[in-house]
């Protein structure tokens, strides 16, 4: 729901030892994410993915607020389809960025800066290492594309702004 979007200051509530995937890996999802955890077992602030399932809207948001990094991993099929998950809308909604490895995501969401791509773990590895290194002006600009972020899906990407755009196809 639109009301239920907020802006949470989470960056100092961050364990960087851990990145929660909330959901399934499927097919080579779990290959994926294990080449994903070797690279950033390299980086300045060395963390590791850990997929849970069956986790509440609570514990949702919980762990993804206190996630070193917010993965999205698609499988190949998914890939190959543009599928694009409600993970992606769930995390930027919580006001965190989500890195893809998904062009298709990345460019039919373009216009949300939250929404990062990486072809590759050392490209997810980089990009991490700049997030924990952010010094006050780039968390100036950080803070700056948060709220333009959750204003966007505020305003666009919640159920309402769906059932809405349904809506009008039947009244118009």
């Amino acid at each position: 729901m639109p009301t239920e979007i907020v802006d949470i200051d989470y960056l100092k509530n961050i364990d960087y030892k851990f990145s929660y995937y909330i959901g399934l890996l499927y097919d080579d999802g779990s290959q994926k994410a294990d080449a994903l955890n070797r690279s950033l077992s390299e980086s300045k602030k060395r963390t590791q993915i850990k997929c849970v399932t069956g986790a509440s809207h609570t514990t949702t948001q919980e762990l993804t607020l206190k996630s070193s990094i917010c993965l999205d991993i698609r499988y190949d099929h998914h890939l190959e389809i543009g599928y694009v998950p409600c993970r992606i809308f769930k995390t930027l909604s919580f006001g965190r960025e989500i890195y893809v490895n998904s062009k298709y995501i990345k460019d039919y969401l373009n216009n949300i800066p939250f929404v990062k791509y990486y072809k590759n773990g050392e490209c997810l590895k980089n990009q991490y290492d700049k997030f924990c290194s952010m010094n006050s002006s780039m968390k100036e600009v950080f803070y700056k594309e948060k709220m333009f972020t959750l204003n966007k899906i505020k305003e666009k990407h919640t159920f309402v702004n769906r059932l809405n755009n349904i809506l009008r196809v039947f009244i118009e």
